[in-house]
């Protein structure tokens, strides 16, 4: 950072891409460029990160004494920060890392851990449920579901 509480590197300045007179144009243009690299790597995050979690499963699923459960533990938590860079904290697929995580956890005989990355992931799929359930129009789930219990 150049220090002067922008945000902006001293990089961005020297490329010209920065703020100044004359460079609008090729600022929108690097802007574009940005953004289409960001996606790039987006997708790149995502694509690898189930390429681990393929990994991740084969092993949970293969082992039957527990010896593979560190090497799975290892891959979700790649999982777990690949999903979070390409998708965001708070996207349902994140809410999955942590769920299976927690389950490795469990298996693994950490049951503390387990429970923490398993309130996680669900205090995820809630807000993902939520806006889901405001987007089509049905209002508040958990209205709903007080009404069905009463």
């Amino acid at each position: 950072e150049d220090g002067s509480g922008t945000g902006r590197g001293v990089a961005d300045e020297e490329s010209g891409r920065g703020s100044g007179g004359g460079g609008g144009g090729a600022a929108r243009r690097g802007s574009a460029e940005e953004e289409r690299e960001r996606d790039v790597t987006s997708r790149l995050r995502s694509r690898m990160a189930d390429t681990v979690q393929w990994r991740g499963s084969l092993r949970m699923n293969d082992d039957a004494e527990g010896s593979m459960i560190d090497d799975a533990v290892a891959d979700f938590t790649e999982v777990l920060w690949l999903r979070k860079k390409s998708d965001g904290a708070d996207a349902p697929s994140v809410a999955d890392a942590l769920l299976t995580l927690g389950l490795l956890k469990f298996r693994g005989r950490d049951a503390q851990a387990a429970l923490a990355l398993m309130w996680e992931g669900l205090r995820i799929r809630r807000i993902a449920a939520k806006v889901e359930e405001e987007e089509k129009g049905r209002g508040d789930w958990e209205a709903r579901l007080l009404l069905a219990d009463a």
